[in-house]
């Protein structure tokens, strides 16, 4: 039963709130080197110190040997290209170790006929942004001496610091309480959840690694930023258009990843609880409780074939899983109370059973056909895997309590249980657990001291026994399983 909002008797309260805010970066960085110059100069150095220290060389040798390699290959101990560009006949990083003021940014490279412009882009600004946050929540109030009523619906919307990231979620409840005769008392309690959300958080610590001398798009012999069907067109550092290859991720473009990867998850959830207490005989107590719940959870991921290293090798990749799971608790509490003089009683009969039904779909394909149009595994045409099964898992339990306590002093009680689970096979399902317990509240007693420091002096002893059942219940409990590879 959930209890955390509940109705109040009197002229019914409606209220109404809304909330905004946003979401930014609130990473505490590191200082790092964010200039592309000081970087090339950075790098420089190590290579400098190197020629001098372990090839022997002089300053000036040093000098040149290091800027020959600056621009080299990974393999050769070099960045793999420059961002800058020099005038003819002239060295990247002067005899002083500081980038040469004639360089600019922007260095234009010809592969395959055509001229590209490497120019270094700021990784982490591009990734990250304000995302907006909102909310709305409506409740009403109210009630009589006979009937209470509380209901209430809301709607988030939270964007996500990065552009692959969002979470929108729509709830209600409605909780209600009837006596409908002096002996009758009933009530619901009811409430819904739907959300969906967007997870592609790969970029947090795909765009840290990368330093900002590194394009992050490709841009024609101009500077612009080329485009194709998808939007602007990014630099995976693998070298297929611009014949530049990154020594770092290559393959690998976090920002578009980001933004045009499929990483989706939808889920809804549903709770149903009603009670009904029936009093009867003056000291008898019926109690009838019922709970159901369902949720369900869905999450598609898809990687288009035209970007990335997973999209490319698989032709275009689509998964979905699919999990649902049903339960449904009932109890019956039979309780008895009495209070004789300074003598209390307080005993209870019940049963309880519980029933859990869960399915689970996962199919995944490859060669998407046509990426914009259909992100769902339907939409490619090679079956990796699919697979499904579904569980059913029961509970019950038969139970007795007494309780007893004389003038508030001295305390008793024994509880019993006997309880069965499908987890076990079937001659070993049922355990019997019980518990016994006293307690002498010292402080009580005429004897005792009452203008110490000491409020409250309890004795307290119990013992008892429990079982429980978290075992793997697949080779007991109902279940169908197909596989596909």
């Amino acid at each position: 039963m959930i209890t955390t909002k509940h109705a109040q008797k009197g002229k019914a309260i409606i209220t109404v709130d809304a909330k905004w805010g946003g979401n930014s970066d609130g990473y505490v960085d590191y200082d790092y080197i964010k200039d592309p110059r000081e970087y090339y100069e950075l790098y420089y150095k190590g290579l400098y110190n190197y020629y001098t220290n372990s090839k022997g060389q002089n300053a000036y040798q040093a000098w040149q040997s290091a800027n020959n390699t600056i621009v080299a290959s990974r393999a050769e101990g070099g960045l793999g290209f420059s961002v800058f560009s020099v005038p003819s006949g002239q060295a990247l990083i002067g005899q002083n170790g500081k980038m040469n003021p004639q360089a600019t940014l922007g260095n234009i490279i010809t592969n395959n006929g055509t001229s590209y412009m490497l120019y270094p882009d700021n990784w982490k600004d591009l990734a990250y942004r304000t995302g907006l946050r909102q909310e709305y929540n409506v409740s009403v109030n109210g009630g009589t001496d006979q009937f209470s009523f509380y209901g209430s619906g809301s709607y988030l919307s939270n964007e996500g610091v990065n552009y692959g990231a969002g979470y929108k979620r729509y709830s209600g409840m409605m909780k209600a309480d009837y006596q409908a005769r002096p002996w009758l008392k009933m009530g619901v309690n009811t409430r819904f959840i739907h959300t969906n959300s967007d997870s592609n958080y790969s970029t947090y610590a795909g765009v840290l690694k990368m330093p900002n001398i590194y394009p992050a798009f490709v841009r024609d012999a101009n500077g612009n930023i080329l485009t194709d069907d998808n939007g602007k067109v990014y630099d995976y550092g693998d070298g297929a258009v611009t014949g530049i290859v990154r020594p770092v991720a290559q393959g690998e473009n976090f920002l578009q990843e980001d933004r045009l990867t499929t990483a989706n998850n939808i889920s809804n959830a549903f709770n149903f609880a009603a009670y009904s207490d029936i009093s009867f005989l003056r000291d008898f107590k019926l109690t009838l409780n019922v709970n159901v719940y369902d949720t369900e959870n869905r999450a598609v991921s898809a990687y288009p074939s035209e970007y990335g290293e997973l999209g490319q090798s698989t032709g275009g990749y689509a998964d979905a899983d699919h999990y649902r799971t049903y339960s449904f608790n009932t109890q019956q509490l039979l309780n008895w109370n009495k209070q004789l003089g300074k003598n209390s009683l307080f005993l209870m009969l019940g049963h309880e059973y519980t029933l859990q039904d869960g399915t689970t779909t996962s199919v995944s394909r490859n060669h998407v056909l046509d990426y914009s149009a259909d992100k769902e595994p339907a939409g490619a045409l090679t079956l990796v895997n699919g697979t499904g099964y579904s569980t059913r898992y029961n509970v019950e339990g038969y139970m007795f309590q007494a309780q007893y306590d004389y003038d508030s002093r001295y305390y008793g009680s024994f509880s019993f249980r006997r309880d069965g689970s499908s987890r076990f096979a079937e001659n070993h399902r049922w355990g019997n657990f019980w518990s016994l317990g006293g307690a002498w509240i010292i402080s009580k007693e005429s004897w005792f001291p009452k203008d110490n420091w000491i409020d409250e002096l309890k004795l307290k002893a119990s013992y008892g026994e429990q079982g429980n059942d978290g075992i793997d219940g697949m080779s007991t409990s109902t279940s169908r399983t197909m596989s596909t590879a």
